[in-house]
C-alpha cells in the first residue's frame, strides 16, 4: 500500500505529536531535568542514607581502633613496670639476712672488718635495687598506717604517742610506687588511766 502523500502545508506526525505535548504541558510546566530528578529522588535518598550509615560505621571503627591501641599501650607499660617485681620480691629475704648478719657482727668485738664488708655489700645491694625502682618505707617514729605497716606487736610506753612506731622488725618496700611488702613494726600504746 502506498503511503499517503502529504503536501507541504500538512504537518508531519512528529510535528503533530509535538504540538499535542506542548498544548498539554502549557498548564503543567515540567522540563526534562526536573522529571529526571523526580525519578532519581528515591535512589538519591537511599544512597544518602547508606552513605551516612557507612560514615558512622567508619567513625566507630576508628574510635574502637584508637581505644584498643591506647589500652594495649597501657598494658604494655604496666607489664614493663612489673617485669622485675618477681625478682625484687625474691631478693628481699637476702636483703633481710644481710641486715641480720650486720647486726650480729656489730655485737661481736673482733669482727669489725667483717661488719664493714657486709655493710658495703648491703649498701651496694640497696643501691642496685633502688636503681630498679625499689624504695624503702620509712617507719620508725611514724604514726602507724595499716596500708604501709603490719603490726607485729604492741608496747605500752609513756614517752611515745598513741600508735607511734617504736621498733621496725622488718623493713617494708615499694616497687615503682606500688607496695610490695608492708613494714613489720611494733606500735606504742599509752598506758590506761586508772
Amino acid at each position: 500500500m502506498a503511503s499517503p502523500i502529504r503536501t507541504e502545508n500538512e504537518p508531519s506526525r512528529a510535528r503533530l505529536a509535538y504540538r499535542r505535548r506542548r498544548r498539554y504541558y502549557r498548564g503543567h510546566p515540567i522540563d526534562d531535568r526536573s522529571r529526571k530528578e523526580a525519578a532519581a529522588a528515591p535512589a538519591l535518598a537511599r544512597l544518602t542514607h547508606e552513605r551516612d550509615l557507612l560514615r558512622e560505621a567508619l567513625l566507630r571503627s576508628r574510635a574502637d581502633f584508637d581505644n584498643s591501641r591506647k589500652r594495649l599501650d597501657r598494658e604494655r607499660e604496666e607489664i614493663s613496670r612489673r617485669a622485675g617485681e618477681e625478682l625484687v620480691v625474691g631478693i628481699l629475704p637476702v636483703l633481710d639476712n644481710f641486715q641480720r648478719a650486720l647486726q650480729a657482727c656489730r655485737n661481736a668485738s673482733d669482727a669489725g672488718a667483717l661488719a664493714r664488708g657486709v655493710e658495703m655489700i648491703l649498701e651496694q645491694m640497696k643501691a642496685v635495687l633502688a636503681q630498679r625502682g625499689l624504695e624503702p618505707i620509712e617507719a620508725l617514729g611514724q604514726t602507724f598506717d595499716p596500708h604501709l605497716h603490719e603490726a607485729a606487736g604492741v608496747e605500752t610506753r609513756k614517752d611515745k604517742k598513741e600508735n607511734e612506731i617504736v621498733e621496725v622488725l622488718q623493713d617494708g618496700f615499694r616497687y615503682n610506687g606500688r607496695l610490695v611488702r608492708p613494714a613489720m613494726v611494733r606500735v606504742a600504746r599509752r598506758p590506761a588511766k586508772e
